[in-house]
């Protein structure tokens, strides 16, 4: 008996410091997959830049570019969701492109390519609340381009994100001067009393963008019985090159824009699925009819309302 108690304790210390032994290899093995975090781990690095282009056909604006998404980790990193959005830092913020999910391959990189197309009023909307104030000069689309994924079987979640300034002009956006009225056509200060805004901006300098730009738009949106019409008129060029851009909205039975933008998301959220909204685009030359699905129409919705907060 004396001889078997040692035994039974060497054995246990053996089979300690065995476990011990598995313990820090283990260690070692999630510091070593661990430790690039530190630098990073994940990257965006740009390989196209953002290109703008207006589609006429499709009454949208076109945005496309590619980023890589690189890994410097010794694992894989998967389940990878991408996403752009339209986005100041400030009251915007509208995702316009998604993908995933993803998979990069250990110390490896993935090219995200980008395409979307979005209902030009709306990208128009939102350029103007971006610029609105801004000390910068020239026109831009800032985007945000966001990644996450897992590391180590989902143990770890590594993100890591780019902001974007898409040039769409070097010309400077002159101010901008704000008219609201009421549904009698009585002027009022408040938004929320608003059923008509107008914006007009003088001497904006000619360029790619505004040439193309038609002289006149009317965009008719129904809902539920009246309409919401946004009119956009371009004159010039005067002697100096420049132009005047005028945009209305307003809605055609008194209703305030607040309610109107309301009902319309409304509208759209119950929307079952392959349904659209027929959208009337009228340039003078004839009018055409396109057909906006419940994402599009929200985010159109929405982009009016960030407008008009930002340039209230």
């Amino acid at each position: 008996m004396r001889l078997v108690y040692p035994m039974v304790k060497l054995l246990h210390t053996a089979a300690s410091f065995a476990v011990m032994l598995v313990s820090l290899s283990l260690i070692g093995v999630i510091a070593m997959s661990v430790a690039p975090l530190a630098m990073g781990g994940m990257a965006l690095e740009e390989n196209t830049p953002f290109e703008i282009i207006m589609d006429e056909e499709t009454a949208s604006i076109v945005i496309d570019g590619s980023y890589d998404i690189v890994s410097t980790l010794p694992y894989d990193i998967s389940d990878i969701n991408a996403s752009v959005s339209i986005d100041d830092g400030k009251e915007i913020n509208f995702e316009v492109f998604s993908e995933g999910p993803l998979v990069v391959a250990k110390n490896g990189r993935s090219t995200l390519e980008v395409h979307s197309e979005i209902f030009i009023p709306s990208t128009l909307m939102m350029i103007l609340a971006a610029n609105a104030g801004s000390e910068e000069d020239g026109l831009y689309l800032p985007l945000t381009i966001e990644v996450g994924g897992s590391y180590l079987e989902r143990i770890i979640s590594v993100r890591a994100s780019v902001n974007v300034k898409a040039v769409i002009s070097d010309i400077s956006i002159p101010p901008i001067t704000i008219g609201l009225e009421d549904g009698d056509g009585n002027p009022v200060t408040s938004l929320e009393e608003a059923a008509k805004i107008t914006a007009d901006v003088t001497d904006i300098p000619g360029g790619e963008y505004l040439d193309d730009l038609p002289d006149s738009a009317v965009i008719t949106v129904p809902i539920d019985g009246y309409d919401v019409n946004v009119i956009m008129t371009k004159t010039g060029p005067d002697g100096d090159g420049n132009y005047t851009m005028t945009i209305e909205i307003e809605t055609t039975d008194g209703t305030t824009l607040t309610d109107a933008l309301d009902a319309l998301k409304a509208v759209a959220e119950d929307m079952g699925e392959g349904e659209t909204v027929p959208i009337e685009i009228d340039t003078g030359t004839g009018t055409e009819t396109i057909q906006l699905d419940p994402e599009s129409v929200i985010l159109f919705a929405d982009s009016i309302g960030t407008m008009l907060e930002a340039l209230t």
